[in-house]
């Protein structure tokens, strides 16, 4: 059972990665929040 306050693998190893300056990491994380984020902004501003 995964404990609540350790965040999940991919979350280690991005952070780690970003932490390194990659910038394959940011185009990786860009693509896997971009559109939740933009979903979100969305929604709280009612404006694309």
């Amino acid at each position: 059972m995964a404990r609540k306050d350790v965040p999940p693998r991919w979350d280690r190893k991005m952070q780690q990665r970003l932490a390194r300056g990659e910038a394959a990491a940011l185009g990786e994380l860009y693509d896997r929040f971009a559109s939740l984020v933009h979903s979100l902004a969305h929604r709280v501003l009612s404006d694309e």
